[in-house]
């Protein structure tokens, strides 16, 4: 994915400690955090947070002192806040199902030209979503499923990347 950097610094007065005021020394190298980003397009954001040693003697703060992480809704996922944004719009505003949505930037950001799907025989509802995502019904694999004490028949579908997408 590309990457946009970005500088990020700790907030209000960032260089005295609390306490006795005394100002903070640059600390060599940053504290990075990559988030995954949406815009137009998918993109990484890769945040260079600074970080500083105290001069003081006082103990109040630790030993490094780093600029906070960028937010994110799930911490330390790798998705930001766009990311989970623009699943939950699909998924709820715009009724849209999320194989679609997920076949759709898996075409987007990789080179891959074939995405499968299976789903047990008997379950209706998942077939029409995946027929509904653009997934084409290609067959039964009998017995090829163990669950609940017994083998079950399962149904393949798969989706190809629109010809002309590279």
């Amino acid at each position: 994915l590309p990457t946009t950097e970005e500088q990020s610094d700790l907030p209000d007065d960032p260089g005295r400690c609390q306490r006795c005021g005394q100002p903070f020394a640059p600390f060599p190298g940053t504290d990075d955090s990559t988030v995954l980003e949406i815009e137009v397009k998918a993109h990484r954001r890769l945040v260079h947070r600074k970080r500083y040693r105290p001069t003081c003697t006082c103990g109040v703060h630790p030993g490094i002192v780093t600029a906070p992480p960028p937010p994110r809704l799930i911490p330390k996922s790798p998705f930001g806040v766009s990311v989970w944004v623009h699943v939950l719009l699909d998924k709820y505003l715009f009724y849209r199902p999320s194989q679609r949505l997920l076949a759709d930037w898996l075409f987007a950001i990789t080179s891959v030209n074939r995405v499968e799907a299976m789903t047990d025989v008997d379950n209706a509802q998942e077939q029409r979503s995946l027929e509904k995502a653009g997934f084409v019904r290609e067959g039964v694999l009998r017995g090829a499923q163990y669950r609940a004490g017994g083998w079950h028949d399962i149904v393949v579908y798969s989706r190809l990347r629109p010809r002309g997408a590279t």
